[in-house]
């Protein structure tokens, strides 16, 4: 049983990192522009923190 059980875990593993990664592809567009945004102006509410 305990062969079931770490099979369960590596299979659910594979499946999270295969949808982070189907997911990154996905929005990649987004993510380089937001961090070309955050290049050039900083992040957003930067200033109005005071730590």
């Amino acid at each position: 049983m305990a062969d079931a059980s770490a099979c369960d875990t590596c299979l659910y593993e594979l499946v999270l990192r295969e949808q982070e990664r189907v997911w990154t592809q996905q929005h990649a567009g987004f993510i380089a522009a937001y961090n070309q945004t955050v290049e050039t102006e900083g992040l957003p509410l930067e200033q109005g923190h005071s730590f």
